[in-house]
């Protein structure tokens, strides 16, 4: 019996990281990609292309920094005042 419910609950676990691996590939690094890459590009760029998941990539990365910066600026007071 214990073999049945571990079993159940590995082929759970595989379907939510299935799930998991998809909503964070797929719409967060993906998504934005795409659309920097369908704004740059003359043609229809490839949704699942190498553009579309750097430039999703490289999207993330310089937001993750600016809000850094701005958090640090704001924490030390040398944020300009609005």
């Amino acid at each position: 019996m214990d073999e049945v419910v571990g079993d159940v609950f590995k082929v759970i676990g595989r379907i939510l990281g299935q799930i998991a691996v998809v909503i964070v590939f797929e719409l967060l690094i993906k998504g934005p990609g795409y659309l920097l890459c369908k704004s740059i590009n003359k043609s229809e760029p490839d949704p699942n292309g190498f553009c579309a998941v750097f430039s999703g990539m490289l999207f993330w990365l310089v937001l993750t920094i600016l809000v850094l910066t701005i958090l640090a600026m704001i924490s030390y007071g040398d944020a300009p005042n609005a």
